[in-house]
This record gives C-alpha cells, sequence and structure tokens, in this order.
C-alpha cells in the first residue's frame, strides 16, 4: 500500500589500514586506522490508517531523510609481557582518536499523493506524485581522545585477575540549521556543546575452584555514555552507572551451567515520552538472577 515513489538508497564505502610489529617475544605495537562514509536516502509514506468507512487506508505520516555519516578512528596500542616474583601479567597501554561528522538532512513530503487514501482490495498505487524538499540539517560532530590501560594477572594456576582503565575526553558541537532546497544555509542554529573528561574502570576476578570443571568469578565496572538529546539548545548531562556481577560456571561433561546475579544503576537517564518530547527521569536500578 505504500506510494510508488517511496525509496531507500544505502551506499557506503569502508577503508581499513592495520599494522603490527612484533619488537620480540614480549612486546609488540598494533595500530589500526579506520574510515568510512555512509549515505543513507529514505522516503516512505510510512503510516497507514484505516479510514472511518473501513475500506480505505490514508497514507497519514510521510517520512523522509538523508543521514551522511563521516567517521574516523585510530587505536595505538602497545602489547607486554612482565613478571613479578611468581605474577605472569599481559598488559596494553594505547591510545584512541575518533572523529564523527554527520549531517542528517530533514525534509517535508510534497506532492499530489501526499494523504491520499487508497483502497484495501485492489488499491492502485500511483495516486500522485511524492517527494521530498529538504528544510533542515542537523549537524554533529564529535572528538573522542582516549589513553586506556589493561593488566590480566595470573596469580596462581587458579586465580586470574583483569584491571582495566581508560579516560576519555570527549567533545561535541551540535546544531540544527534552516536550509533551502539546494542545501544551503539560510539560518544557522543555536549550538550545543559537551565537554567531558571521564574516567571507566574495571575490576575482575576467576577462581577455579575445580581446574576446568568449576569456576567462581566476580566483576565491577562503571560506564560514561554522552547524551545528545538536545531540548531549547541545552544537552542533558551524560548517562553514568555502574554493574556488579557474581556467578559461578560448572562444567556437566560436554555442557556448562552458569548462574549469575547481577545490580545494575544507571544515573541521568532520559526518556522519549511522546514525539520529540524527551524528559530527565533520574535513575534506574535493576537486580536479577540468570
Amino acid at each position: 500500500y505504500n506510494a510508488t515513489d517511496d525509496y531507500l538508497k544505502h551506499q557506503r564505502l569502508d577503508v581499513q589500514v592495520q599494522y603490527k610489529y612484533q619488537i620480540n617475544q614480549s612486546l609488540s605495537l598494533q595500530n589500526h586506522f579506520s574510515f568510512y562514509t555512509d549515505d543513507i536516502d529514505y522516503l516512505s509514506t510510512e503510516e497507514l490508517r484505516l479510514n472511518a468507512d473501513k475500506k480505505t487506508l490514508k497514507r497519514s505520516f510521510p517520512f523522509g531523510f538523508n543521514h551522511k555519516t563521516k567517521p574516523i578512528q585510530n587505536n595505538l596500542r602497545l602489547h607486554f609481557k612482565t613478571k613479578i616474583l611468581k605474577i605472569s601479567m599481559k598488559n596494553i597501554v594505547g591510545h584512541t582518536f575518533a572523529y564523527l561528522d554527520r549531517k542528517t538532512f530533514r525534509a517535508k513530503i510534497k506532492g499530489d499523493g501526499v494523504g491520499k487514501s487508497i483502497a484495501i482490495k485492489n488499491p492502485i498505487l500511483n495516486q500522485g506524485n511524492v517527494y521530498k524538499e529538504d528544510t533542515r540539517v542537523d549537524v554533529t560532530k564529535e572528538y573522542t581522545n582516549a589513553l586506556y590501560f589493561q593488566n590480566l594477572s595470573s596469580i596462581s594456576p587458579r586465580f586470574t585477575t583483569l584491571v582495566s582503565a581508560r579516560i576519555d575526553f570527549f567533545n561535541g558541537v551540535y546544531h540544527k540549521d534552516l536550509i533551502n532546497p539546494n542545501r544551503s544555509v539560510y539560518k544557522h542554529g543555536i549550538k550545543s556543546t559537551i565537554s567531558n573528561a571521564i574516567v571507566n574502570y574495571r575490576v575482575s576476578g576467576v577462581y577455579q575452584i575445580i581446574a576446568k570443571k568449576m569456576q567462581l568469578y566476580g566483576t565491577y565496572s562503571n560506564y560514561f555514555k554522552p547524551n545528545r538529546r538536545i531540548v531549547d539548545g541545552k544537552l542533558f548531562h551524560p548517562e553514568k552507572g555502574f554493574q556488579i556481577e557474581m556467578g559461578t560456571k560448572i562444567k556437566v561433561q560436554n555442557f556448562w551451567m552458569h548462574i549469575a546475579t547481577y545490580h545494575i544503576q544507571k544515573k541521568n537517564m532520559v526518556q522519549n515520552i511522546k514525539q520529540n518530547i524527551f524528559l530527565p527521569i533520574g535513575t534506574a536500578v535493576s537486580n536479577g538472577i540468570e
């Protein structure tokens, strides 16, 4: 029942380069660079609403957009092995850079076929032409620089620990500009910015109660997620949280049985109450057994 002018076009180009240099048996250097362009162009009559006569459907919500995304990422890391007393360690230190350039073109749907009704039986799909005319562009530019460290230690043949930490320096610029049909800007929107420096970490341990048969583990980690929702030119606070999990794994013949309990807490959460209406809802807590 969709219009004949509906379409979804997608073009993507990926470029990845990886380099590894083995300095010696205990030391290696790796670098991974990636870049891609992603273009999604979409037009659809979207919602089909049943009319009062029960015989026709109304094309009640035509929708169109064009996403153009161009991210760049580079990850440089050094792997090295160390030993202190009888503790064997595998370590990673690294730096990550990420840049996101994204433009979303919003459009008004026009044409003789907009809002037309179509018969449920023997429908005539072409009810007039439908096309989109760009009216606004949502611009996102984000920069992330991060330093991280990871240590995997074999304390004993039965006990292993993992400790990792990462500091992110995040900057984002967001604005919505009004544009002409040829996509030239005639009115710049208010720029909203985010600037955060945040430390994330994880601590976990695994103890082999019975070698290769039964193990007990525990882990604690926190997280940080920037909030990109803009309301009246302002941004919500970034979402933060942490997770604690403890459990055991038992091997029975060729099968593993996994039992765990967890506690998850999220702060500064934002929820979509209605279409394009977002409100802060505070903190959410989740406890469970699986």
